[in-house]
């Protein structure tokens, strides 16, 4: 048992601003190196910054650069095999997709001095179709001929953008066949298709397409882009070996020189759990042997040179091919400008064309381009029977979640739905908990005299998760301990503490905590204090805070799922996590030993999947009364657009929605509010309660 020091609480107690009362604050805030100065910054945080600072550390330590090593021979090989596994496999595309018959449909042709251009659609899956642009050189000084795939970045006139146009133009000009694939965005990653997968294949098929093409030699094709046209050039030379060069422009860089506490950079960058096994430079090194070059610039790749480079040339160097690599950066913002454009030509003139003599070719001071952008953006490719992707997704995809006959049919799904949670959750990747519980008995006005006190729990790394705790009289057996979840957290209790002060009077000890994104770490409290300013890594291109403070509260919250996804650790597997630990301090309380835990929640579906979730890890919580406030994964609106909404868990449609994971509690009581399901899957639900023996267990409540 802690030792606990009684303190008076003032008469206005109602007015108990957040973290004015962290027991022993003090000692405990410099015990976690909060109270002092950051390194690097003489900038001490201010009182309301603690919550925020715990926050930037916890997210510093996520986002930590994996470890990029030196590898040769085998070993190089073997990891270039095992990344590219699990990228694939992250992306839904182990095994990859059938190459059915690419289908070709052409637009009627533009003509151009240099090139004839068509729109074609071209098939990925069964009836979803992409459409890319083909330019057809008039003139080939040779045949057959290299080809390039462009990809575009995100410019507002996609591929019809007019530095991109030129970029398409000039390899045409220069006798390459060139297609240019779209910058489309799909995304279904609760069904575990994130960006990427489209992308990949997109581009993939894109190569497909290119070979498929009398005037291209097979084996000279090459990939450049800029940006998100930077990313799919990276991603594609990583995962296609069929590429013989590649021009990767203002991408490459440490993952977290793209992560940010307050916002996020573009969706297409996030796929699940990629930080837990590698980072960006490891990734674009596995094109190798093919010739890799990157063009730096001042946005996020600032860098790159000197922080990732020089192990990517090493890398070339020891296996055999020191000059298929190479690195510039220009002194320039975020742009495809024509020196950069120029350089693109030469690597491709060098290393897919095959001139090892090649001189960097002059781009053209003006480049007929087709204009207006609509000319491009609008020309039509009809192909009957087409289907969209989201369509043949949901005809495709198929959910694990059946349950077999009898009791041991539920342990069965039970042990299988448990271990997929743990993953879904990143369970492993759960930082240790740093420091001690710290407890601390504080006569509070509003507690009637009650025996009360507050605790601060370490969770994750250096967040401390402060709760109250109200005790029932000594005269009174302890009979239950009722955890209660809300947005406000702990402050709950001070606004309007009689509903807990009635339970109290029961028998009951009574609890309402912190966890992360609610209390103090709420993301309307956070909004504006988690800043570029808090953070020891001075990014070499940070994101802008908006002014207005209904952005602020949307970009922190998507920062922190989209964060998420990228670490393997989503916002409810940290909520879930901190619960728990509460849990962990109250079961060493004497009185407490073996004690069973119940959960409450309202105000946020976020904190109804956090009591639902713990309850299916935890056999301790005996009960749970959720409120899901009307949401569900497979309605999902975005977290960032409704901060009662559910956050992201990549791929948990794979193993089941709220009525699959609430069967897992047919053992014990649970109340589920406000969820909407079919009549089947309430069947199933209320046949898993009735299985055990426990239909009462089970209340619904629309």
């Amino acid at each position: 048992m802690l030792q606990k020091k009684k303190l008076q609480s003032p008469e206005n107690s109602s007015a108990w601003p957040r973290f004015s009362r962290w027991l022993l604050m003090v000692a405990c805030l410099t015990l976690f190196g909060i109270s002092g100065s950051r390194a690097g910054s003489s900038q001490k945080p201010r009182t309301d910054d603690r919550a925020a600072v715990m926050m930037t550390q916890y997210y510093e330590h996520m986002s930590q650069p994996k470890p990029f090593l030196v590898r040769t021979g085998k070993d190089w090989e073997s990891r270039q095999e095992e990344i590219r596994a699990r990228m694939l496999k992250d992306m839904h595309l182990d095994p990859l997709p059938e190459r059915i018959p690419l289908d070709p449909h052409y637009s009627e042709p533009i003509q151009h001095p240099w090139c004839t251009i068509h729109k074609v659609a071209f098939q990925l899956w069964p009836g979803v179709y992409s459409r890319g642009l083909l330019y057809m050189p008039r003139e080939f000084p040779e045949k057959p001929a290299p080809a390039v795939l462009c990809v575009h970045g995100h410019t507002h006139d996609g591929y019809a953008d007019g530095d991109e146009q030129k970029r398409y133009l000039m390899f045409a000009k220069l006798g390459y066949v060139t297609f240019v694939t779209p910058q489309d965005h799909h995304d279904d990653i609760l069904r575990g298709y994130p960006h990427q997968t489209y992308m990949v294949w997109n581009n993939m098929r894109g190569l497909d397409f290119l070979q498929s093409l009398p005037e291209v030699d097979p084996d000279r094709i090459g990939v450049n882009g800029l940006s998100g046209g930077g990313l799919q050039s990276q991603m594609l030379v990583a995962l296609d070996r069929r590429l013989k060069a590649a021009t990767i422009a203002g991408m490459t860089c440490d993952y977290r020189e793209k992560l940010f506490t307050y916002t996020h950079h573009c969706e297409c960058n996030h796929w699940p759990e990629a930080m837990t096994y590698t980072d960006q430079p490891e990734i674009s090194a596995l094109g190798f042997p093919a010739a890799v070059q990157f063009l730096t610039m001042d946005d996020w790749t600032k860098s790159f040179p000197a922080d990732n480079f020089p192990t990517i040339q090493i890398i070339y160097r020891d296996n055999g091919y020191p000059d298929r690599t190479e690195c510039v950066y220009w002194p320039t913002p975020h742009e495809y400008d024509r020196v950069k454009r120029e350089r693109t030509y030469w690597w491709a003139e060098k290393w897919v064309r095959g001139d090892s003599k090649a001189t960097i070719p002059s781009e053209p001071e003006t480049i007929e381009i087709i204009s207006p952008p609509k000319t491009l953006l609008e020309l039509k490719v009809a192909v009957p029977g087409e289907q969209t992707y989201e369509d043949y997704l949901r005809s495709v995809f198929r959910r694990d979640d059946s349950i077999s006959e009898g009791i041991s049919g539920w342990e069965d799904y039970r042990t299988r739905m448990t271990e997929n949670l743990r993953r879904l959750l990143g369970a492993s990747q759960a930082l240790p908990a740093e420091g001690e519980p710290l407890s601390q008995s504080i006569e509070f006005a509003w507690a009637g005299g009650q025996d009360a006190e507050e605790i601060v729990v370490p969770s994750e790394g250096g967040i401390l998760i402060p709760a109250v705790v109200i005790y029932p009289p000594s005269d009174k057996k302890i009979v239950a301990v009722e955890v209660y979840l809300s947005e406000e957290g702990r402050l709950t209790a001070v606004k309007n503490p009689g509903p807990y002060l009635t339970r109290v009077q029961r028998g009951t000890v009574v609890v309402l905590p912190d966890l992360r994104f609610s209390g103090d770490y709420g993301i309307r409290q956070l909004a504006g204090q988690l800043r570029p300013d808090l953070s020891q890594f001075k990014h070499a291109y940070p994101l802008r805070m908006p002014a207005d403070s209904a952005a602020l509260v949307s970009n922190l919250s998507a920062a922190w799922d989209r964060n998420g996804i990228i670490w393997g650790r989503p916002v409810p597997g940290m909520m879930a996590h901190d619960l728990r630990q509460v849990i962990d301090f109250l079961e060493e309380e004497p009185g407490l030993r073996n004690a069973s835990f119940h959960l409450w929640t309202k105000d946020t579906s976020a904190l109804a999947l956090t009591a639902l979730f713990a309850a299916c890890l935890d056999p301790r919580i005996k009960s749970v009364d959720a409120d899901f406030l009307g949401h569900r994964f497979e309605k999902a609106k975005l977290w960032k657009d409704d901060l009662t909404a559910l956050p992201v868990v990549s791929r948990i449609l794979c193993s089941g929605d709220i009525p699959q994971w609430a069967a897992l509690l047919a053992d014990r009581r649970l109340t589920l509010r406000h969820v909407p399901m079919s009549g089947q899957e309430r069947r199933t639900l209320e046949g898993a309660f009735a299985r055990l023996g426990n239909r009462k267990g089970l209340k619904l409540v629309d």
